[in-house]
C-alpha cells in the first residue's frame, strides 16, 4: 500500500475505520503528506470512533501535511448522536483509478499481517492489475502444469519472462509473499513454503473477479 502512495500521481482516495499513530500509522501519514507535496489529490476518510483508538489524533497529523481529510459522524454530546454505532469499517484505497486495496486490516502495528501474534491477521489483497496477484497464478501454473511429484524449478527470471517485467519488479512482488511466508526466495529460485497459504491467496484472488 505505501508503495502505490508513493508511485501515485494523480489522485489518492482512502477509507479506514482504525487509523493508528504508531510507527505502521505514521509510516502512512508520511507517505501520504509527500503525495500532497507532489500534487497528488489525497483525501482520507477515518471513522470519528476509530480514529480514537491512538493519540494524537490522525486527522490532526494529516491535516497538518495538506491532507484532505473527513472523520466520519464523529461522538458528540450536544446534539447526542442518536446512531452511535453506525461507523465506516470500509478499508480501501485507492490509487490514480488503476490500483486499488481492500481487506480486512486496520492501519496499525497491530496489524500487520506478518505478526504471526496476530490470529487475526488477514491479508488485503491488490484487485486490478496487482503483479503479486499475477506472481501467484503463474506460481500456480506452473505447478499445476509439472509432470511427476518432483516440484519445477522456478526462478526470479523465470517469471520475470513469463510476465513480461523486469527482475526488479518480481523481487519487489516476491518480497511481499516471503515477509507473510508464503514463498522462500534463495539464490534466484523461488520455493512455496506454505502451500495451505498459497491456495488461500489463490482462492481470494479468484472470488475477487467474481461479480
Amino acid at each position: 500500500m505505501l508503495e502505490a502512495i508513493d508511485a501515485a500521481t494523480g489522485h489518492i482516495f482512502l477509507s479506514t475505520y482504525i487509523f493508528e499513530t504508531n510507527r505502521t500509522g505514521l509510516d502512512f501519514v508520511e507517505a501520504l503528506g509527500r503525495a500532497v507535496a507532489r500534487g497528488v489529490d489525497t483525501r482520507v476518510i477515518i471513522d470519528g470512533v476509530g480514529e480514537r483508538y491512538s493519540w494524537p489524533r490522525v486527522s490532526r497529523l494529516l491535516a497538518n501535511r495538506g491532507v484532505r481529510v473527513a472523520r466520519f459522524l464523529p461522538p458528540r454530546l450536544i446534539p447526542p448522536m442518536l446512531h452511535i454505532n453506525l461507523r465506516n469499517h470500509r478499508k480501501v484505497l485507492i490509487a490514480d483509478g488503476q490500483v486499488a486495496f481492500t481487506g480486512g486490516m486496520n492501519i496499525g502495528d497491530r496489524h500487520l499481517a506478518e505478526r504471526l501474534d496476530n490470529a487475526n491477521r488477514f491479508i488485503d489483497l491488490l484487485l486490478e492489475d496487482d503483479l503479486t496477484a499475477r506472481v501467484i497464478l503463474s506460481i500456480r501454473d506452473t505447478l499445476d502444469e509439472a509432470d511427476g511429484p518432483a516440484a519445477p524449478d522456478i526462478t526470479e527470471a523465470d517469471l520475470a519472462l513469463q510476465l513480461g517485467v523486469e527482475k526488479n519488479d518480481i523481487r519487489s512482488a516476491l518480497r511481499r509473499l516471503v515477509r507473510v511466508g508464503v514463498l522462500e526466495v534463495s539464490s534466484g529460485f523461488v520455493l512455496v513454503k506454505d502451500a495451505a497459504r498459497l491456495e488461500e491467496f489463490l482462492e481470494f484472488i479468484r472470488n475477487s473477479g467474481k461479480s
